[in-house]
């Protein structure tokens, strides 16, 4: 299966070397060109015991900037974006909305074929906002999140 991740934080980057790791071929998407850098060398942007070892001989997973490159070869798009606290508490989903909202969402008419599955710890009326933006753009989703 030909997998992009999108994100390549804590939940991004595990999603990405576990899926690659059994056998998946994976695409780690990030805006910052920095954690790119660091990955496309075969090093974790964070600390996970085993990280280093598996993304240093795994040859099935490579790393992007470059969103529209990778997508329409894609039959799952994990999005594992951040979702901080907003100021009154809440999940704050912006960077969720940004990726799955029509007008910006460079990919919008390869993605409609395929599975997207959002892996993020939101409380329920992000997830209920989430959810209705994915029915609007036309996706399949398969597994949202885990509720709070």
């Amino acid at each position: 299966m030909r997998v992009v991740t999108i994100g390549t934080g804590y939940v991004g980057i595990n999603t990405a070397v576990a899926l690659s790791y059994v056998g998946h071929s994976v695409v780690g998407v990030d805006v910052d060109e920095a954690k790119v850098a660091l990955l496309k060398s075969r090093r974790a942007p964070i600390s996970e015991t085993g990280l280093d070892e598996l993304l240093a001989i795994d040859d099935r997973i490579s790393f992007t900037s470059d969103l529209g490159s990778c997508i329409g070869d894609a039959d799952v798009v994990f999005i594992a974006v951040g979702t901080p606290s907003a100021a009154n508490g809440e999940a704050d989903i912006s960077y969720y909305l940004t990726i799955i909202h029509a007008d910006h969402f460079i990919f919008l008419a390869a993605i409609k074929s395929h599975t997207e599955i959002a892996k993020s710890i939101i409380g329920t009326d992000a997830h209920f906002k989430a959810n209705n933006m994915c029915t609007v753009c036309g996706f399949t989703v398969i597994a949202k999140c885990h509720l709070s």
